[in-house]
């Protein structure tokens, strides 16, 4: 049951560990996997359970940031879910950022696409297409109705989560910065990186992920918890609002002391002997 425990989590991180541009999954697969692990704490027959959600939460109020829940509520997949007022309230602080200009008109289009009924939106086929496209594929094919909407998801859910690309532009530098290059200004290097750094996940997006055989994540994840709902005999419960589940979750994280600030830096190491796990990163 421990390794089952696991399940969840180790498919999170292969979720983002890449150049896939999955920001919009994000935030419902944490909600799935917080759900999957309160189900097994709940069944109490997982020894470690309540370190491990500890150690789970605590990794979310950390590095959960608002938009992942705009990418959320963006992404065409989830468009039927309803939104809490913390959620909305996500939303509208990262319009504001991203559409500081007109983000009152961006606003509006936003709780048209979020309040209106997926039917009256648009044919089924229609959202038949984000099974088999990324998000931003979607809303550049289907999305000309929202004219400050569009170009706003387009740019949010076309960005990989991973901090990987990150790495490689630093890895660029050294290549594009030689003898011949080095009196260039600044300006210009930096624009020869992320020309490359672009090319780079263009390919990647290509290669790595077909856009017809998208992997439907919260159909896995939604696997992963009724199976152990059957084992343990529980009902388990809604989803409902992640960010309010995570944050109740961390509430009694201190009593734990499994993770001082001391040992943070050190990938959350625990004790091998446990069995549990040598190093839990998120």
């Amino acid at each position: 049951m421990l390794k089952n425990a696991t399940k969840s989590a180790v498919f999170l991180l292969r979720l983002v560990d890449g150049h896939s541009p999955v920001l919009g999954k994000f935030y419902y697969s944490c909600a799935l996997v917080d759900k999957h692990l309160r189900v097994l704490q709940e069944g109490g027959q997982v020894p470690y359970i309540a370190q491990l959600r500890s150690i789970f939460a605590k990794r979310w109020k950390r590095w959960h940031r608002p938009v992942h829940t705009l990418a959320y509520a963006l992404d065409p997949c989830y468009q039927g879910h309803d939104l809490t007022r913390t959620e909305k309230k996500d939303c509208l602080e990262v319009i504001k950022k991203l559409s500081p200009a007109n983000w009152a008109a961006t606003k509006l289009e936003f709780d048209r696409w979020r309040g209106s009924s997926s039917a009256s939106l648009f044919p089924e086929e229609v959202w038949k297409a984000a099974d088999s496209n990324h998000g931003y594929l979607w809303w550049e094919s289907f999305g000309d109705d929202f004219e400050h909407l569009q170009p706003l998801a387009t740019k949010l859910l076309s960005k990989a989560i991973s901090a990987s690309a990150c790495e490689f532009n630093w890895s660029d530098v050294g290549q594009v910065v030689t003898k011949k290059t080095q009196r260039l200004k600044d300006d210009t290097i930096e624009k020869i990186v992320n020309v490359r750094a672009m090319h780079k996940l263009e390919k990647a997006v290509k290669a790595k992920v077909p856009r017809k055989n998208l992997p439907k994540l919260d159909d896995v994840l939604d696997e992963f918890v009724n199976e152990v709902m059957e084992k343990i005999g529980t009902s388990g419960d809604d989803v409902g609002n992640a960010e309010g589940n995570m944050d109740e979750s961390s509430d009694d994280d201190e009593q734990y002391e499994l993770l001082n600030e001391d040992t943070e830096e050190e990938d959350c190491q625990m004790d091998v002997n446990s069995g549990l796990l040598q190093s839990f990163t998120f």
